[in-house]
C-alpha cells in the first residue's frame, strides 16, 4: 500500500525487503537505503521493528542519509520507533523501553482516537511520563510533519494530542506546534 502511495504522488519507489536482523545486515539493502532521499517505515510490531534495526547495517544506512538530508517518516509502529521510547507491551501496567530517540522524551502513541479505553489511558500515561518527557497521540488519517528544533504542523484527517504529566492539549488539523525541549 505504502509503494502505491508514493507512486501516485510521482515518487520513484524501492522497497529494502527487510524482515529480520538477517536481512537488515545485507549490504545490498543498506546500499538502498542510504541513497533514499525519503525513508518511510511501515506498521506492525514496534518492538520487533526496533529489534529488528537496532545496530545493523540498514540502521546505520538511515543515519548516514539522515545526515546528509535525507527525510524520515514512518506509520504506526514505524513512527513509533522515531521516539525516544515504546510501550514495553499494548497493556495497561506497560514500561516505557527505548526506541531510536530521533524525537527525543517522546512516545509516540499512532491511531491515538482509535485506542480502546482511552479515557482510562489519558491519564496513566500522563502519570508515567517524568518530568520533561512527553507522549504524542497521533489520530487516524493524521500526521505530524516537522523538523527537529523547528514548527511541526498537524495535516489530515483529525488531530494530534501532546501530553506531559502536567496538562494535555489536542492540536486539529491545520495547527501549528513546537515539541517540549526542541
Amino acid at each position: 500500500m505504502g509503494k502505491a502511495h508514493f507512486r501516485r504522488l510521482g515518487a520513484e519507489v524501492e522497497s529494502a525487503l527487510i524482515v529480520d536482523r538477517a536481512s537488515a545486515d545485507d549490504p545490498q539493502w543498506a546500499a538502498l537505503i542510504e541513497a533514499a532521499d525519503l525513508i518511510y517505515f511501515s506498521g506492525g510490531d514496534p518492538g520487533y521493528l526496533y529489534q529488528t534495526l537496532v545496530g545493523t547495517r540498514a540502521w546505520d544506512a538511515v543515519t548516514s542519509a539522515y545526515a546528509r538530508g535525507a527525510a524520515l517518516a514512518g506509520c504506526s509502529a514505524g513512527a513509533m520507533i522515531l521516539g525516544q521510547y515504546l510501550p514495553s507491551r499494548p497493556a495497561l501496567d506497560f514500561k516505557f523501553v527505548a526506541a531510536f530517540g530521533w524525537i527525543r522524551n517522546c512516545l509516540v502513541l499512532p491511531h491515538f482516537d482509535r485506542l480502546p479505553f482511552r479515557s482510562m489511558l489519558l491519564p496513566l500515561i500522563r502519570r508515567k511520563l517524568a518530568g520533561g518527557q512527553y507522549a504524542l497521540g497521533i489520530d487516524e488519517n493524521t500526521a505530524l510533519v516537522g523538523r527537529m528544533g523547528g514548527e511541526w504542523q498537524v495535516m489530515g484527517a483529525a488531530g494530534v494530542s501532546l501530553m506531559t504529566r502536567r496538562d494535555s492539549k489536542k492540536y486539529p488539523a491545520g495547527s501549528r506546534l513546537a515539541l517540549p525541549g526542541a
